[in-house]
């Protein structure tokens, strides 16, 4: 059988679609809105179901311990430090048709993550931070941060595939954000079903509308653009939610070795760019010098 496995929010339902019409080439249309409101792209099934007749099937095979055979061929969808920004903000906004506010997340955080997806974070919540109505947003942006920092946190989640000795595929997580690499990809796994990949107008028109709507990939170029403003010195406001705010921390950590800068780490947080590069630098003139 050929089976996508892959975590949650890392878009296997996506690329089940897309290798089902252009490399297994079965009669569906995909000139048409195939994803819900959250952006997943559940809509094949939900809506389509009758006419929708898929030859590669997506699952959370290793996250629910569902054994392979050997016969199977497996693409398994696969996640790099450099994608844990957009890994973890999908699995929060989309994954499992359900949405949890980031932007006050410390307001109400375990009613918040009183959702079937989110049961075993809440409760990991609770065992690291106790039970209240209003969490310390600082205390919650250093446990968003320590997915970051740390791969037992985080990374290792996203590739915590169960053992299949039959025939698998690696698809990088990040082939989902360019064209060509997408398209590139698509075309390995087409030679590794033995297929071609065929791919066509409305394919195209699909991915860019898939793109316009992952909130994890609009959230890391927002992002970049920040950490490149604190940098460089211009003004922009930072308007961040909570995980923006642990990996923008995660980054000033890797960048200056800075762990500790009140603006950071208070509840109430930078606000400016170019404010933030002033105290980030004055910081580092100061810390040179101990």
């Amino acid at each position: 059988m050929e089976k996508i496995d892959f975590f949650g929010g890392l878009h296997g339902h996506f690329l089940e679609l897309v290798l089902n019409v252009s490399v297994f080439q079965i009669d569906f249309n995909i000139n048409r809105t195939l994803f819900n409101p959250t952006g997943d792209c559940h809509v094949k099934h939900e809506k389509y179901g009758d006419e929708y007749k898929p030859v590669v099937v997506a699952f959370h095979y290793s996250f629910n311990n569902v054994p392979f055979s050997e016969s199977d061929r497996v693409v398994r969808i696969t996640c790099q430090p450099n994608d844990m920004l957009i890994a973890v903000t999908n699995s929060f906004t989309r994954a499992g048709n359900e949405f949890i506010d980031l932007q006050n997340f410390e307001v109400n955080t375990l009613d918040k993550l009183n959702t079937p997806k989110a049961l075993e974070f809440r409760q990991n919540i609770i065992d690291n931070l106790g039970v209240s109505d209003l969490y310390s947003r600082a205390k919650l942006r250093k446990y968003f941060q320590s997915m970051f920092n740390d791969p037992e946190n985080g990374l290792t989640y996203y590739n915590g595939f169960t053992t299949h000795h039959g025939p698998q595929f690696e698809f990088a997580v990040r082939n989902f954000f360019s064209v060509d690499l997408f398209y590139t990809a698509c075309n390995q796994i087409g030679q590794f079903f033995n297929l071609d990949f065929v791919p066509s107008e409305n394919l195209y028109k699909l991915h860019q509308d898939f793109l316009l709507r992952n909130q994890g990939w609009h959230s890391e170029n927002k992002c970049k653009k920040i950490i490149e403003c604190i940098i460089s010195g211009k003004s922009q406001e930072i308007k961040c939610n909570i995980i923006e705010e642990a990996w923008i921390n995660s980054q000033i950590a890797r960048i200056f070795r800075c762990y500790d800068l009140p603006a950071l780490i208070s509840d109430s947080y930078a606000t400016d760019c170019k404010e933030l590069h002033t105290q980030l630098f004055q910081w580092k003139k100061e810390y040179r010098y101990k």
